[in-house]
Formats: structure tokens, C-alpha cells, sequence
């Protein structure tokens, strides 16, 4: 639930999902990474680049904590 409680607040959101660039995975792979690892280098990449706009450095170590965290437990369970 979200109560914003002003006129002047301008607010946005965007979405991306696709598939990994398989033309960096192999550039990866052939530097010797594992799937895994180049996967999760992408990922962490892309995010990585999005964060930029966040203003908040907190904010933004909260969220790459958690990516990196998501990232490290879907990597061993796969």
C-alpha cells in the first residue's frame, strides 16, 4: 500500500527482463568463467549500471547487498 500525500511528487517505474547478451556469455566463457559465474557477472553488471541513478549511497548498498545475496543462493542451488 502507498499513501502519497502531496501534488508534487513525481514518481516513475520501470521494468527489464531478457535473456543474458549470449554474445558477452561466450566472451566470458571462453576467459575461462563457469556458466554460473559469467551469468551472475552479467547480472551484477546490469544492475550495477541501473544504480547509478540512485542518489542515495545507502540505499544503494542495501540493494547490491541483497542482489548480491539472491545471486549467491540461486548460484548454489542451480
Amino acid at each position: 500500500y502507498l499513501e502519497i500525500r502531496t501534488d508534487e511528487v513525481k514518481a516513475g517505474h520501470a521494468a527489464s527482463i531478457g535473456k543474458v547478451d549470449e554474445d558477452a556469455l561466450f566472451y566470458l566463457l571462453s576467459r575461462g568463467l563457469s556458466q554460473k559465474d559469467a551469468r551472475t557477472l552479467l547480472v551484477e553488471g546490469f544492475f550495477e549500471t541501473e544504480m547509478t541513478n540512485i542518489p542515495d549511497e545507502k540505499i544503494t548498498s542495501t540493494i547490491r547487498t541483497s542482489i548480491i545475496s539472491f545471486l549467491s543462493k540461486n548460484k548454489n542451488e542451480k
